[in-house]
């Protein structure tokens, strides 16, 4: 062992010590600089939202009953929104025999018809008691004001809004949030007093992200 450290000793001179304390400090601060990097991404909410406070009258999409309906409009390629999507059917399996639920994945404009097929298009079908349709154009995004993929809408009964946002913590996070923990109580008790907003963690809805899932 004192053979091959007397070896090694005399190949490092002060100028490759020098050099290799630098290539050290720099990997260092880059990967320090990387990982607050994601942590500012990820915890950086989309737009906000204007939705229409009453459900809007759009041709070809009535109320499906008179229980209260919640929506999630989702970018189909999205990698946020695979949480969003997952957080879903959690919430789905707890509430579908109390409202109705809806995932829309928006097509942008210029897209091909079927752009929308991804992976979490099919995730989304698996969900028992989840109806799932595609928005071409973005006119019902649109016409409900979301901009942001993971965004959620609850109106009540009486068709008013009563919840606006996401259903994850951050983008991609899954288990608890506020907006799921909402959206459980609204359709747990059936009523709630006022609306409540929460941040939605996802791409543009209108970004043309281009990915084999």
């Amino acid at each position: 062992m004192d053979s091959v450290e007397k070896s090694i000793k005399p190949s490092m001179t002060p100028k490759s010590l020098q050099a290799v304390y630098v290539v050290t400090a720099i990997w260092i601060c880059s990967v320090v600089a990387g990982t607050m990097l994601l942590a500012k991404y990820s915890s950086s909410p989309g737009s906000a939202a204007g939705p229409p406070h009453s459900w809007p009258a759009i041709p070809g999409f009535p109320r499906q009953s008179s229980r209260p309906s919640l929506m999630m409009f989702v970018h189909p390629k999205c990698p946020c929104s695979r949480a969003s999507i997952n957080e879903l059917a959690r919430l789905t399996a707890r509430c579908r025999d109390r409202m109705d639920l809806t995932a829309l994945f928006v097509v942008p404009p210029g897209c091909p018809p079927d752009w929308h097929k991804s992976a979490l298009w099919e995730n989304a079908n698996a969900i028992p008691g989840l109806r799932v349709i595609d928005d071409q154009g973005g006119r019902l995004a649109s016409a409900f004001g979301i901009t942001t993929s993971g965004h959620c809408l609850v109106y009540d009964a009486g068709e008013k809004l009563i919840f606006s946002g996401g259903i994850t913590s951050g983008r991609g996070h899954e288990g608890d949030s506020l907006g799921q923990a909402i959206v459980t109580g609204i359709a747990l008790q059936s009523a709630v007093n006022g609306s409540h907003e929460c941040a939605t963690y996802g791409c543009p809805l209108t970004a043309k992200i281009h990915q084999t899932n």
